[in-house]
């Protein structure tokens, strides 16, 4: 599921799934180190939460909102 700045309210915020969001950028190192966890959580919680990935250089405004 693609989230960007267009439907994240609609489907995070009033999701009835939680939701765990990594704001990240591809360039970021930490950031990749953390991918690898993210993704075994994705699969550990499957159906339970949403890992959603937001890459922060495509999406600045909603960056901005959360003050990334």
């Amino acid at each position: 599921m693609e989230i960007n700045q267009n439907n994240f309210n609609e489907r995070v915020v009033k999701n009835s799934v939680p939701s765990l969001v990594d704001f990240y950028a591809p360039w970021c190192g930490p950031c990749k180190a953390l991918a690898p966890v993210l993704d075994g959580l994705e699969k550990q919680y499957d159906g339970k939460i949403n890992i959603i990935k937001i890459d922060v250089d495509s999406n600045p405004n909603l960056a901005n909102e959360y003050n990334i």
